[in-house]
C-alpha cells in the first residue's frame, strides 16, 4: 500500500505540473524549461549545466508487478526533476505551488468523506 501511496503522489505531483515562474532563480527556469520528457541524465546534465541534489526515492511496484526507480534531481530551492527508470518524467519549476495543490486536493478529499475522513483518492484507471 505505501508503494502505491508513493506512485500515486508522484503522479499527482507531476501531472500537476507548473510552468509558472516563481520567486526562485530564473537561471533554473531557463535551463530546466528545455528539458523534455524521456531525456536521460546524461542528455539533462549536457542542457542544464547546473548543479544539483540527488534524492533516490527507490522503487515502487504496481499491483500488476511493473516496477519503477524513481530519482529526483533537485535545483535550487524551488524546482526539480523526476526521472523514472533513468528517463525524465517530468519538470517542477514550483515545488511550493503544487504541494499546496496537491493538499488542498487531500484536505477536500477528506472533507468530502465526512467526520470520519473515510475518503479514498485512487489514480485513474
Amino acid at each position: 500500500m505505501k508503494k502505491n501511496f508513493i506512485l500515486l503522489f508522484t503522479v499527482l505531483f507531476f501531472s500537476c505540473n507548473s510552468h509558472e515562474k516563481t520567486e526562485g532563480d530564473s537561471n533554473y527556469n531557463t535551463s530546466l524549461e528545455k528539458i523534455q520528457n524521456g531525456m536521460t541524465f546524461e542528455e539533462v546534465e549536457s542542457v542544464t549545466g547546473l548543479s544539483y541534489k540527488v534524492e533516490d526515492l527507490g522503487k515502487s511496484e504496481t499491483e500488476a508487478g511493473d516496477t519503477s526507480h524513481l530519482i529526483q534531481w533537485l535545483f535550487g530551492t524551488n524546482q526539480s526533476i523526476m526521472f523514472t527508470n533513468g528517463k525524465v518524467s517530468g519538470v517542477e519549476l514550483n515545488i511550493r505551488a503544487t504541494q499546496e495543490r496537491i493538499q488542498h486536493i487531500i484536505d477536500s478529499a477528506k472533507a468530502s468523506g465526512g467526520e470520519n475522513g473515510n475518503a479514498i483518492i485512487q489514480p485513474q484507471r
